[in-house]
């Protein structure tokens, strides 16, 4: 049989290029339905997603009695969001707010328009569905739900007071199931330390307050210098924990060195949560010395951090510890139009507080929102404690891919976590500002904190003027080397968040402040800051022109007096 050869005519110039350009269209249409679908399969727990499913799921929202029991991926995903609404109310409402309720400084605001809000009803399909929930693959969306359905069956167990009387269904032994389920899947890390939250919480009534501090091999000198200002400068005596993780985080020739100091205690974290922080990144240790630190009342500080004030000042005269049971403080204001955050913040917080809309990270203003130098908690207050743990999820391995794409760090772990669980929370009034010298409109120098009444209370960044300026390596026994210092001459003040001008930090130039208003915003420190400012340089020459082992051995010689 012959074979009968196909032959193809040649199209000419012309059409080839329209036959090119209508295949290239038809590709890039398939590549587009392909990313499409991949993108749904993915991220189906995303807002977006859970839109598309809005109509066909338009009956489940006229039903009066519960949530539909529909078994699908995407039914239970919309089903969460509507949940997560009922959560917010009720949330609101066992946090002190009342329906019709309006007040400017409210913090949730959930229950501002809900005339006919009916608490029974809300708590019956809330108890219900969290009973019920199946738990999905890790994400930020199921983890916040779930996290929200701890927290509000713990109350109930553990503050009922905060509940109307006669709820129905307020079974002990559901309430139970519930916190026991969902501790053990979003916090595996707590055992075998902690053999459950409420074993965590009595081990914490002590009512001691003190410091903490995260160092690894590199935050040494800083470490040192920091504890003998507080000890030496500010007659600072509450008890400091130094948290480390493992001989690879801090050598142990700094660890004997340490404990030369008066009231300090060293702590391996390994020892704590083991599995957790065999592996840590950047920050993300701190939120776990917080929850670890023995105590009760507890400020976080970075090594490099340096006060102005006794830092005891922070329990004792602020008002929104007070009232909150926590203290953050508001970043530099600056990269504006980095990346996604804000979108991202609202596709994981959709009904986010009314306080938190006025924040500059979640209106696209400010990709730093909390600067995480100094943070103090109350961990006896049941919803600090509960978005303490929500802040270590954020910063575990399991979920920093995720959450480190969208914020510096640790940083915004903070408010975020209280955000995602509905705790209220408030940052001191004004923004960090910057400590140094003058130059013209601007005040150069390093990153500046003030208290509830504008006082300085501590600058974050050590004594050098440019902060990524690096310390000798102390492992290399080097010393006399001359460091560019701090100057303490002037302080500015950010109140506005938004309209004040920050310069970048350069290798030869430090962040500079130009206020808003420059008489107004700034001013010349005073007699008892220059002096301070004077003492911490004295006592950092000293410490970086000797071994910092000697230099602890002549400074707390006396190691008894304190």
């Amino acid at each position: 049989m012959k074979t009968i050869p196909i032959h193809f005519r040649p199209l000419n110039r012309k059409y080839q290029k329209t036959l090119i350009v209508l295949l290239c269209i038809s590709s890039l249409s398939l590549l587009a339905h392909f990313h499409s679908f991949w993108s749904r399969v993915q991220f189906s727990q995303v807002d977006d997603a859970r839109a598309t499913r809005v109509n066909e799921s338009s009956d489940y929202m006229n039903q009066e009695k519960g949530y539909s029991n529909s078994d699908k991926f995407e039914n239970r995903m919309f089903k969460e969001r509507t949940l997560e609404g009922d959560q917010t109310l009720l949330m609101d409402f066992l946090m002190g707010e009342r329906p019709g309720l309006v007040v400017k400084s409210i913090f949730g605001g959930s229950l501002q328009t809900e005339t006919d809000f009916d608490f029974q009803s809300v708590w019956k399909r809330v108890h219900t569905e969290c009973l019920d929930m199946e738990i999905i693959p890790t994400n930020l969306n199921s983890i916040s739900t779930q996290g929200r359905c701890l927290l509000i069956a713990y109350l109930a167990l553990f503050a009922p007071s905060a509940f109307p009387p006669k709820l129905i269904d307020f079974s002990s032994n559901k309430l139970e199931s519930i916190v026991t389920r969902y501790s053990i899947h979003l916090y595996p890390w707590l055992s075998p330390e902690f053999k459950s939250i409420s074993d965590l919480q009595t081990r914490l009534s002590n009512n001691k307050t003190g410091i903490v501090i995260s160092i690894g091999t590199k935050q040494i000198q800083f470490a040192i210098h920091t504890i003998t200002t507080l000890r030496k400068v500010l007659l600072c005596v509450l008890p400091i924990e130094i948290h480390y993780a493992g001989d690879n985080d801090l050598h142990p020739i700094f660890i004997d060195i340490l404990q030369k100091l008066p009231n300090v205690k060293v702590v391996n974290l390994l020892t704590v949560f083991p599995k957790e922080l065999m592996v840590i990144e950047g920050w993300s240790l701190k939120p776990f010395a917080l929850l670890a630190a023995s105590f009760q009342k507890v400020i976080l500080m970075d090594a490099d951090v340096l006060f102005l004030q006794n830092p005891v000042s922070i329990i004792s005269n602020s008002t929104i510890f007070s009232q909150y049971g926590q203290l953050f403080f508001h970043d530099r204001t600056f990269q504006k139009d980095h990346s996604d955050y804000s979108d991202w913040f609202k596709s994981i917080v959709p009904h986010h507080s009314q306080y938190a809309s006025q924040l500059r990270f979640v209106n696209q203003l400010s990709y730093h929102e909390q600067e995480s130098g100094v943070v103090a908690l109350d961990k006896s207050n049941i919803g600090v404690l509960h978005a303490l743990l929500m802040a270590c999820a954020l910063n575990s391995n399991a979920m920093r891919a995720e959450t480190y794409q969208h914020m510096w760090g640790d940083k915004e772990s903070f408010w975020i976590s209280w955000e995602l669980l509905r705790v209220p929370y408030k940052f001191a009034p004004a923004y960090a500002g910057a400590i140094g010298v003058k130059q013209g409109s601007r005040v150069c120098g390093s990153l500046l904190q003030v208290d509830e009444t504008f006082n300085p209370l501590y600058w974050n960044g050590g004594m050098q003027r440019i902060k990524s300026t690096k310390l000798v390596d102390p492992m290399r026994f080097e010393y006399n080397r001359t460091y560019d210092l701090v100057k303490f001459k002037y302080l500015a003040t950010d109140f506005d968040g938004h309209e004040e001008i920050w310069t970048f930090e350069t290798e030869d130039t430090p962040f500079c402040l130009k206020p808003k208003n420059i008489t107004r915003d700034a001013r010349a420190l005073n007699e008892r800051e220059r002096s301070i400012g004077k003492l911490y340089t004295s006592l950092f020459k000293k410490m970086t022109s000797v071994w910092v082992g000697d230099f602890v051995d002549t400074e707390f010689s006396d190691v008894g007096s304190l």
